[in-house]
């Protein structure tokens, strides 16, 4: 009994050799019997800007299971007071925060600063990493003009969101935090089955 990330043995004892080595030899022995448990860290979402329609969906998306980060660079607005549900509060400029936050390839990632320069600065350093979502709110349009000369990845979306005919923050967030869900369990199926970016905004 051992407890092992990343190759290494944090705590118990191993003494069978290499650990994905000593498991390929019980998955080819058909006679041996092993159970495993994966513990998966929740799926985080990165949310920039602390607008009236990020509370709704920080709670949505806490509450179905996602680790929540909520950064923007007014502190007058991005307080734990109007995020409670938040799993971290981060006040600071883009830039600074994107080359100090460790970012990693299975997070999701929603841009609503509503500020045009800003929400810039920010995909346009994105676009650069392999993520597993980018969800930017606004229009069509507006997302051509944020882009620039950029090409859209496949896992960028917009308009953000399910299409339901969402009005008002609670829907919208409903309809976000519904999108996030068909995402995070796309991994049980093919990703052909969700349309690019592209495709999607040249309807």
């Amino acid at each position: 009994y051992a407890f092992i990330l990343d190759e290494r043995v944090y705590f118990g004892e191993w003494h069978s050799g290499h650990p994905v080595e000593w498991i390929r030899k019980i998955d080819e022995n058909e006679e041996s019997l092993m159970f495993t448990h994966i513990y998966s860290p929740k799926e985080r979402l990165i949310i920039f800007g602390a607008g009236p329609d990020v509370p709704p969906l920080v709670t949505f998306a806490g509450n179905v299971g996602f680790y929540t980060v909520v950064t923007d660079w007014r502190p007058n607005q991005c307080e734990k007071h109007f995020f409670p549900d938040a799993d971290e509060i981060i006040v600071d400029f883009p830039a600074h925060f994107l080359s100090k936050f460790p970012i990693q390839s299975d997070d999701f990632v929603l841009i609503m600063t509503h500020h045009f320069q800003k929400d810039q600065e920010i995909l346009h350093f994105l676009l650069e990493k392999e993520l597993r979502y980018i969800g930017i709110l606004g229009s069509k349009e507006r997302t051509r003009r944020l882009l620039q000369n950029h090409q859209p990845p496949d896992h960028l979306y917009s308009p953000v969101g399910l299409s339901i005919h969402a009005e008002g923050p609670e829907e919208i967030a409903i309809s976000i935090v519904a999108q996030l869900i068909e995402i995070a369990h796309s991994k049980k199926y093919s990703r052909s089955s969700f349309p690019p970016f592209i495709t999607s905004i040249r309807r």
